[in-house]
């Protein structure tokens, strides 16, 4: 059973800040730092709501990649016009979405570079995702751990869940989100 001074530690493994669980647990951000700097001692019953909040955290560290990825697989093409492309992502409400060949991801097109596009003055009528995409968004094996998926999540805005050299689903920042609010 977790106690009190296990608090500061295993929220800092699992990689969320105070405010983070301060919303998970519905307590104050000060209660926890508080908390964690042994200045106060809690009331049982918010010192039992934020130790459960880090054990279902705990549990959903140990999520894979499959069990948070959106698994149907929007794609476009790279002979497909830009403007056909922005009208799928919108139509769908995303904000990215990967290029394929085949059954290959070879790249993404997301807002900022259709706008990019727009804005270079470039005839956007004309232009193919060929002409658009940025390179391809790194693929994870459908085992990675939430660790993972989340360093990279830092740096890229979406994430190719692979299996067996195919692509299965993707993973986004905001499904991680989602799944730390189920």
């Amino acid at each position: 059973m977790l106690e009190l001074n296990d608090i500061k530690p295993l929220r800092k493994k699992l990689g969320f800040t105070q405010q983070q669980l301060a919303r998970q647990a519905n307590v104050s951000q000060s209660l926890i730092a508080k908390i964690e700097s042994g200045s106060i001692d809690p009331a049982y019953s918010k010192a039992k709501r934020i130790l459960e909040s880090l054990e279902l955290l705990s549990q959903k560290e140990n999520s894979r990649a499959q069990d948070i990825m959106t698994s149907k697989l929007m794609s476009v093409t790279q002979d497909q016009l830009v403007l056909d492309v922005a009208q799928k992502m919108k139509k769908n409400n995303i904000s990215q979405i990967p290029v394929l060949e085949g059954s290959q991801v070879i790249g993404l097109i997301s807002e900022a570079t259709i706008l990019e596009a727009v804005a270079s003055g470039k005839d956007v009528s004309k232009l193919t995702a060929d002409d658009v995409m940025e390179a391809s968004p790194p693929s994870v094996a459908k085992d990675a751990s939430m660790h993972a998926v989340r360093d990279l999540l830092k740096h890229f805005p979406l994430l190719i869940v692979m299996d067996k050299g195919k692509a299965k689903g993707v993973i986004t920042k905001a499904d991680i989100l989602s799944h730390l609010g189920k």
